[in-house]
This record gives structure tokens, sequence and C-alpha cells, in this order.
């Protein structure tokens, strides 16, 4: 499901209008799963708008829907991280990612009675700027937004991405197991607009670390990571301190409502 990750800013309606409906699934059906597996499920879209997450935890649910990583949300019972849940829901056909996760945020809502607040606090971030030579980035062609992995071979790995915006690319990093990125990344290029890019780095191997730890032990093996990686298109990540909009969590129910 982290795949999925775009970042959905809610809009506040104007002053004396009500509020616009929050959108939702067709129909949705949540269970407790029955799965033995301790890795978490990954949630995939399948033709003609059917959704299926399985064997995940709330608190995974709820990165998907506001495209956090797990620092950002805060509070909340122990089991939010333990407790598998598998959920199959239906959406109209060619259903825009940002209304998928809008629609994920109506469910958790409506079946686990989650609510929510949000606080800002200063956090470790890596903030996304354009480099000293500017950026070498191609106006996208068009058509759907798409990414895929790319392995060449020789401990390297590639990420080809289609009609990307430079916003949703810096929500996307983090959910990149193979880009070893711990810490949430702030787009503050000002590009604006869709392109295609390709960005190839080097995987450390036997290293499990996260973060730009890993830069050293590439570094010591002739590769390179994605901060290296990133100058390929004109860009940079620099570590830095901003205060973040995270979740707080103030209500949540261990045992969905009924389908």
């Amino acid at each position: 499901m982290r795949a999925l990750g775009l970042v959905i800013v809610l809009s506040h309606a104007a002053f004396g209008q009500a509020p616009a409906k929050t959108p939702e699934f067709e129909v949705a059906d949540v269970q407790v799963s029955k799965s033995t597996n301790p890795e978490q499920g990954k949630g995939r879209m399948l033709p003609g708008g059917r959704i299926e997450v399985p064997n995940t935890t709330l608190k995974n649910l709820m990165m998907a829907a506001y495209s956090v990583q797990e620092n950002m949300i805060t509070g909340g019972p122990a089991w939010l991280e333990s407790d598998r849940f598998d959920i199959v829901a239906k959406a109209p056909p060619d259903t825009p990612p940002e209304t998928l996760f809008l629609m994920l945020r109506s469910l958790l809502a409506d079946r686990f009675k989650l609510a929510i607040h949000r606080e800002d606090k200063p956090m470790p971030v890596y903030a996304m700027v354009v480099g000293k030579s500017g950026p070498n980035l191609q106006k996208a062609a068009g058509g759907q937004q798409t990414c895929r992995w790319i392995t060449p071979g020789n401990g390297r790995v590639q990420r080809e991405c289609k009609n990307m915006t430079m916003q949703q690319l810096a929500i996307q990093i983090p959910g990149w197991g193979m880009a070893h990125v711990d810490l949430p990344v702030v787009d503050l290029t000002e590009i604006q607009g869709a392109y295609d890019f390709q960005l190839e780095w080097s995987l450390p191997s036997g290293r499990g670390d996260a973060g730009k730890g890993d830069a050293p032990a590439a570094a010591e093996m002739g590769g390179s990571t994605i901060f290296d990686a990133m100058s390929q298109i004109g860009l940079k990540l620099e570590q830095r301190k901003r205060p973040m909009s995270v979740i707080v969590i103030d209500h949540a129910e261990r045992v969905p409502t009924a389908n």
C-alpha cells in the first residue's frame, strides 16, 4: 500500500458553506485477518477499481491514507501496530489516486471510528532542492502516472517514473524500500508540472541500515546511493529540521463495525 504513496491536502470549505462530502468506496469489506504471516501484506489495485489490502495494521493503513511515515503518527493504543486486517473495497474504474486515498480516510473513520487532529512538530527531514547546475528533467509525455523498478544487475537498481510532479516524488521517496531513506522528504524545488525521469544507484550488500548512513558503505563498494542519484535529475537531498504537520490519534476502535 505504501507504493501508492501520494500526498493529499484536504481543503476546508469556505466560510458559510457546507463542507463537501468526503468520497467513499462503493462497497468495502473489512475483516480481522486470520493470516499467520508476520509480514504485512501490500495493497494492490486491480482492474475495475477493486482494491485489496491484506494482513495490514491500522497504522499502516493510516500511513497510506494520509501519505505519511510512521514517525508522523503519534498517540493511540498499542494494538494499532499489532492487530492485522484484510480489506477489499470497490471504487469506480479510473478513480484517481488522490480520490482513492480520500476514500480510504472515509473508510477508517466509518469502520474504525478513527478520529485525529494535526499538530506542527519540529522534526528532521530531507529537503529536496535544486542543485547548483539547475534541474535536468524531461517534461512528461502525458498518460498515466507510473513508477517501476528495474534491476540491471551488478548491484544496481533503477527507479523509472513517468508523469510525476516533484511534490509527488518527495512524498514517494521514503516509501522506496531500496532507497533506504528514513526521514520525510519535503519538496522545496518550486518546480511545477509533471516529468518523466529515471534514477539509478547501487545497493550496499548486507546492509540493513536506513538513511544516509548507507552512503559510506556504497562508496566503499565504488557505488552510489539515492542521495547521489538525485544529481542525475539536477536535484539533491539536504538534511534539515522543519516544522511538520503530524497526525495525533484521538480515538480508534479495535473491532471494525460490521460489513
